[in-house]
C-alpha cells in the first residue's frame, strides 16, 4: 500500500486560517464574492481532503467536495513550513491539535517545532497512531490520555506543557522511544521495566524518580537520559545493558548523591560513546575507561573519580582509538 505524505506550504496555510476562524477571510480588503472564490478554490486544491475535513469540523460546512482522507497515513510537517510563523506572517494563528483528529487513518504525527497547540487528550481518538512527535510545540494535557494508543512506537513530547504520571505508559508495550524531557511529567521509572522494546528513554529535566536497578531488564536500551531528575541508584545496575551508547545521569542543577558506584562497572559496555555523570557520587579511576573503543565524551566533574587525563589521552592515541573529550 502506498502511503500518502501530506506536506503543506505557506499557500495552503491560508486554508488553516480560514478553518480556524471564518471571519478572518471576510475581514480582508476584498469583495465578499472574491473571498468566496478564494475559499472554494483553496478547498479544491490537491489538499482538499485535508482542508474539507478541518472545515467541516470547525464550521459545520458541507461543500460537497469528496473527502480524501482514506489514504492519509503520514502527516509530516517537518520538511515544509506549515504551522511555522515565517517573517511575512507576523499575525499567524496557531492550529489546535483537535483539528487533526478528523484523519482517522493517521499513523504518524510529526509537528516538531511548530506553533500547534491544544490538549493531547484529542489524540486518543486516533487508535492507529504509531508515532507522536510534538517537540517544542504549545500542546498540553495529561499523558494518561495516551495509554489506550496501543500501537504507539515512538512518543516525543519534550519541551511542552504536558504532565502526568509515567505509570500510564506501561500499557504501551510496543514503545521503542520515550521522549518527555523538560515537561511536568513525574512518576517512578519502576513502571517502565516491562517495556522491553525501549531503545531510547529521554526524561531529563522532569520530576521523575526511582532506582536505575529497575531498568536492568531493558536489554535493547541505547540511550538513557535522566539528567536533572531525582533518579538514583548504583551504576553497576547498567553493566548488563550491552547496547548502551549514551548514559546521561549528571545533575547540572545541583549535586545528586543518589547516583553512585565505581565507573569500573562500565568497562564492559563497548558501545558507549557518551558518559556524562558530572555532579554525581560515582567513584573510580578513569584508567578503567581508557579501552572503551567508541567513547568520545566523558564528563565526570564534581564526582569522586580520579586519574591522569594526559595518560588517558596518550593511551588512546597510541592504540589508535577515537579521540575523547574528558572532563574530571
Amino acid at each position: 500500500m502506498n502511503k500518502r505524505i501530506i506536506k503543506i506550504n505557506k499557500d495552503i496555510l491560508f486554508i488553516y486560517i480560514i478553518a480556524q476562524k471564518m471571519d478572518i477571510l471576510y475581514q480582508l480588503p476584498f469583495p465578499k464574492e472574491v473571498c468566496s472564490k478564494i475559499f472554494i478554490f483553496a478547498c479544491k486544491s490537491p489538499h482538499s481532503g485535508l482542508g474539507v475535513c478541518i472545515l467541516k469540523k470547525q464550521l459545520g460546512i458541507d461543500l460537497n467536495i469528496p473527502e480524501k482522507d482514506e489514504d492519509v497515513i503520514i502527516f509530516d510537517a517537518c520538511s515544509s513550513d506549515i504551522l511555522y510563523a515565517p517573517d511575512d506572517y507576523p499575525d499567524y494563528l496557531p492550529i489546535d491539535i483537535y483539528y487533526y483528529t478528523c484523519f482517522y487513518n493517521l499513523t504518524e504525527i510529526n509537528l516538531m517545532s511548530t506553533y500547534v497547540k491544544g490538549d493531547i487528550k484529542h489524540l486518543n481518538s486516533m487508535p492507529n497512531l504509531t508515532e507522536i512527535i510534538l517537540i517544542r510545540t504549545n500542546v498540553k494535557g495529561d499523558i494518561v490520555h495516551l495509554k489506550s494508543l496501543l500501537n504507539l512506537i515512538e512518543i516525543d513530547l519534550s519541551h511542552t506543557d504536558v504532565s502526568g504520571d509515567i505509570i500510564h505508559l506501561k500499557s504501551l508495550q510496543n514503545l521503542t522511544h520515550i521522549g518527555i524531557s523538560s515537561t511536568r511529567v513525574n512518576g517512578d521509572i519502576l513502571h517502565l521495566k516491562s517495556l522491553h522494546n525501549l531503545i531510547v528513554i529521554n526524561l531529563n529535566d522532569t520530576d521523575i524518580t526511582g532506582n536505575i536497578e529497575h531498568l536492568k531488564s531493558l536489554q535493547n536500551l541505547n540511550i538513557l537520559d535522566f539528567r536533572n531528575t531525582k533518579v538514583n541508584g548504583n551504576i553497576a545496575n547498567l553493566k548488563s545493558l550491552s547496547k548502551l551508547t549514551e548514559i546521561y545521569l549528571g545533575n547540572w542543577g545541583g549535586y545528586n548523591s543518589g547516583v553512585y558506584g565505581d565507573i569500573e562497572n562500565l568497562t564492559s559496555l563497548h558501545n558507549l560513546t557518551d558518559i556524562p555523570l558530572s555532579y554525581t557520587a560515582v567513584t573510580g579511576n578513569i584508567e578503567n575507561l581508557k579501552s572503551l573503543p567508541n567513547v568520545i565524551n566523558i564528563a565526570l566533574s564534581r564526582t569522586g573519580v580520579t586519574g591522569d587525563k594526559e595518560a588517558f589521552k596518550e593511551y588512546r592515541e597510541n592504540e589508535g582509538l577515537e579521540e575523547c573529550l574528558i572532563n574530571i
